[in-house]
């Protein structure tokens, strides 16, 4: 299990306990002696110029601007699919991932516009300006 679900999990077990120590089923919470807290991650991270090289050798233009995207603005995959024309702002530089209809997921084998996986997700992510021909 990752150790964030396995946090997630002992959250879960220690609320249970502290509702049997409220019922007086128990007298103390056993997850308390426990170091269960998940060490946080160090995630790598791509440079700009990484990033540039890494979509240079992509052959699909789409496909590298998804990933350019992608790495600067951190959106998932479905939020990327879900983009419109009207969700970016090329004067501005942002692009909008709409609470209801941003994602685009998999239902049944069917695509649907649905909202995306986290709040977080949601709303204006800025962009960097590029040269017309920044991905090769």
């Amino acid at each position: 299990m990752a150790p964030k679900s396995a946090e997630d999990v002992m959250k879960v077990l220690s609320r249970i306990f502290n509702n049997a120590i409220d019922d007086g089923r128990i007298s103390r919470n056993p997850c308390l002696r426990l170091k269960w807290h998940a060490a946080p991650k160090n995630r790598p991270w791509a440079t700009p110029d990484q990033v540039l090289q890494l979509a240079s050798h992509i052959r699909h233009w789409g496909y590298q601007v998804t990933v350019t995207a992608a790495a600067y603005t951190g959106m998932r995959f479905g939020e990327l699919a879900a983009l419109q024309r009207c969700n970016v702002d090329e004067e501005c530089r942002w692009v909008y991932v709409d609470p209801e209809i941003g994602a685009l997921k998999d239902l049944g084998g069917h695509a649907v516009l649905g909202p995306p996986k986290t709040a977080a997700g949601t709303g204006p992510s800025a962009f960097p300006r590029f040269s017309p021909h920044s991905c090769g």
